[in-house]
């Protein structure tokens, strides 16, 4: 270590470097405000939803489940970004191709529920997941895309008495 006077500070062959574009923030931390603030655009955006009649209240505001999910979120980012204090960075593996072709299946589920509905679309979703994945017992794979689909539509349906997007190729069916 350089005491005053004897030139800058140097990092040895044993020190990690520091981390490149990160504005000496911790990883952790930078995904934390990251969260945060993803999380006060989504509050943001709950003080657009437009309120529910009283004759037709469900119980819970539509904005109260996207508002506790983000305060569930932030603490959880909170958490995660002081228990990177003073731990050095970790040095991340590349990530597999599989998670963009992933993301890529969430997004046309997503997509989906506007033209075959949400029931549809989870459907098409539990057949394509498994086989993009590699699962070769593609019976088993058409029971998960019944079973699962089905099992949500009657718990939401029934139990919960919450209506599901129809899609526009099916108006009334599951809707």
């Amino acid at each position: 270590m350089s005491g005053p006077g004897e030139g800058p500070v140097r990092h040895g062959e044993g020190d990690p470097p520091p981390p490149a574009g990160s504005f000496g923030l911790h990883e952790d931390v930078i995904a934390a405000i990251a969260i945060i603030v993803f999380g006060a655009v989504v509050v943001g955006l709950t003080t657009t939803f437009e309120e529910v009649a009283p004759a037709l209240a469900q119980g819970v505001p539509p904005e109260s489940f996207p508002r506790l999910m983000v305060a569930v979120l932030a603490v959880l980012a909170v958490i995660m970004a002081v228990q990177s204090r003073g731990k050095p960075a970790k040095r991340r593996k590349r990530l597999p191709g599989m998670l963009y072709f992933s993301l890529g299946a969430v997004l046309a589920f997503a997509l989906l529920i506007e033209v075959v509905g949400a029931i549809g679309a989870m459907v098409l979703f539990c057949l394509g997941l498994p086989i993009l994945w590699g699962e070769r017992r593609l019976g088993w794979v058409v029971v998960y895309a019944i079973v699962f689909p089905a099992s949500v539509y009657l718990l939401f349906t029934r139990l919960l008495e919450v209506r599901f997007p129809a899609g526009i190729l099916f108006p009334s069916l599951f809707g």
